[in-house]
């Protein structure tokens, strides 16, 4: 590819003949990742086309939305993971802090 952000393809890969990725998104239109799928194969009786069409893209919009629904869910149960986590802590030091003080009295 001649964008500078491709990695290419590694070695022992498969040959892409062709190739479609359909982006998901999460809430405010952020792209969280992309699905990607390669190699469409469409036989008529004198040619063989490796092409995605409209149609191909369709097909895996329901796929793309579940895909940003889950990681979505997934990255706000870590979030909130992390944030029990913090205030555990900060429960504890705060307990040690007023046992310590109270034995002092």
């Amino acid at each position: 590819s001649s964008d500078p952000r491709s990695g290419g393809i590694p070695p022992g890969h498969p040959v892409l003949h062709s190739f479609v990725g359909v982006p998901f998104f999460k809430q405010g239109h952020q792209v969280m990742g992309l699905v990607g799928v390669a190699n469409k194969t469409t036989t008529t009786t004198t040619t063989i086309q490796h092409h995605y069409t409209q149609a191909d893209v369709d097909l895996l919009q329901p796929f793309c939305s579940t895909c940003g629904s889950i990681l979505q869910s997934y990255r706000e149960i870590k979030r909130n993971s992390d944030l029990i986590g913090s205030l555990e802590q900060n429960v504890q030091e705060r307990t040690d802090s007023l046992r310590a003080a109270n034995q002092e009295l």
